[in-house]
């Protein structure tokens, strides 16, 4: 198997299309202390940018829970 990037094996995981050999590969790359950090910076902005595209939508969600929590 061709040696991946690390970038390409992350989206392949966040998009559910990672093989389970790229999935072993993926795991023994985080051991190395520098691609785990790298790995983890990756996910962090990933993560940030998800919750970027929802927060409208999340602050929505909490004021309507905050709201019907108060009539009860």
């Amino acid at each position: 198997m061709k040696k991946k990037k690390p970038g390409e094996l992350i989206q392949k995981l966040i998009e559910n299309r990672i093989s389970r050999q790229e999935f072993e590969m993926l795991v023994e790359k985080i051991d190395d202390e520098e691609s785990a950090r790298f790995y983890g910076e990756y996910l962090k902005r990933y993560f940030d940018k998800i919750m970027e595209e929802h927060k409208p939508e999340n602050e929505n969600e909490m004021k309507e829970h905050q709201q019907q929590s108060k009539n009860k």
